[in-house]
């Protein structure tokens, strides 16, 4: 389970740099809104998978 979470982690980590490395694009498609929204979804999936991993260890 652990493992699992470490992968979607490690995915989302990934995106949220990459929508953020376009972010910085002079000229951009999607627009900029699209890819801020993108960005910020998968930093909550990390955020939400880096709890999950921190809860399972507590337990």
């Amino acid at each position: 389970m652990i493992l699992i979470l470490s992968i979607i982690g490690i995915v989302c980590f990934a995106g949220s740099l990459r929508y953020l490395h376009l972010l910085g694009a002079q000229a951009s498609y999607p627009p900029k809104h699209v890819l801020r929204q993108k960005a910020t979804m998968c930093a909550t999936g990390l955020c939400i998978a880096l709890l999950l991993i921190l809860l399972l260890r507590l337990l």
